[in-house]
Order: C-alpha cells, then sequence, then structure tokens
C-alpha cells in the first residue's frame, strides 16, 4: 500500500501490525525504495526494468531452492546432524535458553514463510519443534536461522525431526 506521507504510513503499520489474518498475524514493514506506484504517480516508473527485477528475482529463488535441494541430496548443510532424520517439514531445536517461549521462537521462524507453528516440550527446557507446511519451507528456514544465539552464550542448533 502506498500513503501520502510518512505519519500515515507510521499510523497504518501501528495499527496493522500484528492484526490476524487467515490465522497469522500479518507483518509490516516500511520499504527504503521507491514503489511502482510512487514511480508511476512521478513519471519514474520504466516497465522494463519492472520485468528485469521480476526475472531476476525467479531466476534467483529458482537457483537458491536447487541450491538447497543439492545440499539435501549429498549431505550438505541443510542435512540434518541426526542420523536417521532425513529432511522434511519439521525442525527440531537444541541449545535453546531454558527461559525461551513458544512467542520467541515464533517470531524468530515466521518470517520464513509455509511457517505453521512452535511446539515446546513440557518439561524440556532448551528444546523445541517448529513445523512447515513443506519440507522445502523447512529448509530455507533451516538454513537462514541455524546458529541464531537467542542470547549470547548459546547458538540454536537445528535438524530435522526424525519422523515415526
Amino acid at each position: 500500500m502506498v500513503f501520502e506521507n510518512s505519519q500515515d504510513a507510521a499510523e497504518a503499520l501501528k495499527l496493522m501490525q500484528g492484526f490476524p489474518f487467515f490465522d497469522r498475524p500479518i507483518r509490516i514493514s516500511i520499504s527504503h525504495t521507491k514503489s511502482d506506484a510512487n514511480a508511476k504517480k512521478d513519471g519514474t516508473y520504466d516497465e522494463n526494468a519492472v520485468e528485469k527485477r521480476k526475472e531476476d528475482s525467479i531466476r534467483k529463488r529458482e537457483a537458491y531452492f536447487e541450491r538447497v535441494k543439492a545440499r539435501q541430496m549429498t549431505g550438505g548443510a541443510a542435512v540434518s546432524r541426526l542420523p536417521g532424520a532425513a529432511p522434511n517439514k519439521i525442525l527440531f531445536l537444541e541449545n535453546l535458553p531454558e527461559t525461551s517461549t513458544q512467542d520467541m521462537i515464533a517470531k524468530l521462524f515466521e518470517q520464513y514463510g509455509g511457517f505453521k507453528e512452535v511446539r515446546l516440550v513440557p518439561g524440556r527446557p532448551g528444546i523445541a519443534f517448529v513445523e512447515y507446511d513443506t519440507e522445502v519451507a523447512a529448509s530455507v528456514a533451516m538454513q537462514g536461522v541455524q546458529g541464531f544465539k537467542l542470547t549470547e552464550d548459546k547458538a540454536m542448533k537445528i535438524s530435522f525431526a526424525k519422523q515415526g
């Protein structure tokens, strides 16, 4: 959405941030580049440049997913460290601070497409499960968050959950 001024944009962001939409909270951020709508408005819109950006984006996304699949097949970084845990749509998180909450973990993982839920294990602090719609979505999230530190001294360890 395009606003006439930054105050209107900030107010809309404040009102809509986290608003439930299809059972998921909306995540909004302010763009730091000029939108196509603004470019059309001020006469600087270049349709050829827009098409090139779209093609580049599609090409990069496809290349990224090919790399993820290749790593899975060759035992690369996206493959689980747990023996017998084949790639799937559920991630197993270890080395979490004992004070970790579902909301804290969800905020970290919901930025990746296909996020479904976080499940903490009662009586077992330091571990959790994160579920995605697809194996590919889980792989992308795993690569993006692997080693993230929720506290200064605890780097998260992520693998695919064992099936069964």
